[in-house]
C-alpha cells in the first residue's frame, strides 16, 4: 500500500471513532429492564436523549447524570386506525438527597405561561418522584397521553420495587 493510501484509511478509521463517541454520548442506558417493561404492557423504542423543554430546564446548581428510555405500548388504544401510548422515561442522578427534591421541586412546580399557549400545555403532561438521590419522572409530546401518565406511575414504582431499585 501507498503511503497516500495508508493515510487516507487511517484518517477515515479516526474520523469512525470520532463519530461512534459522538453518537455514544446521545445513548443511555435502559432504566427499565425490558422484561419488566413488557409486563406492563409497554416496550422499548430506544435510549436517545430526551430533548426537553423549556419547562425541564435546571435552575441554579444542579447537575446530574440522566439516562432516557422512550416506550410506546403494546396494544393501541384506539379501535380502526391503531394510536399507541408513549412516554419517556427520565431518571436523574443527584449527589444528595436534597438536590433530588430540589430538582422534582423544579419540574412539579407550576407555570406561569399565558393559559391555551403551549408552554402552558406541554409544561403539565409529565410527573415525577423521587427515590433517594434519583428523580423519576414521566413526559409525553402528545396531550391525548396526558392522562395516562397516573396510571403509568404506578406501574414505574411496581417495576422499580420488583426490581430492588426501590
Amino acid at each position: 500500500m501507498t503511503k497516500v493510501r495508508m493515510k487516507k484509511i487511517n484518517t477515515l478509521m479516526f474520523l469512525a471513532i470520532i463519530s461512534a463517541q459522538v453518537y455514544a454520548d446521545e445513548i443511555s442506558s435502559k432504566i427499565i429492564d425490558d422484561a419488566a417493561l413488557k409486563k406492563a404492557g409497554y416496550i422499548t423504542t430506544r435510549y436517545t436523549r430526551y430533548n426537553g423543554t423549556v419547562c425541564d430546564q435546571y435552575e441554579g446548581d444542579l447537575k446530574a447524570v440522566k439516562n432516557y428510555q422512550s416506550i410506546k405500548a403494546i396494544h393501541p388504544i384506539t379501535a380502526g386506525e391503531p394510536v399507541y401510548i408513549r412516554f419517556t422515561i427520565i431518571k436523574e442522578a443527584y449527589k444528595t438527597q436534597d438536590l433530588a427534591l430540589r430538582r422534582l421541586a423544579q419540574l412539579t412546580r407550576p407555570f406561569k405561561f399565558k393559559t391555551g399557549s403551549w408552554y402552558s400545555k406541554t409544561c403539565s403532561m409529565k410527573e415525577g418522584f423521587h427515590i433517594g438521590s434519583d428523580v423519576y419522572f414521566v413526559a409525553t409530546d402528545a396531550g391525548m397521553f396526558r392522562d395516562h401518565i397516573p396510571g403509568f406511575i404506578v406501574h414505574l414504582k411496581q417495576i422499580l420495587k420488583e426490581t430492588g431499585q426501590y
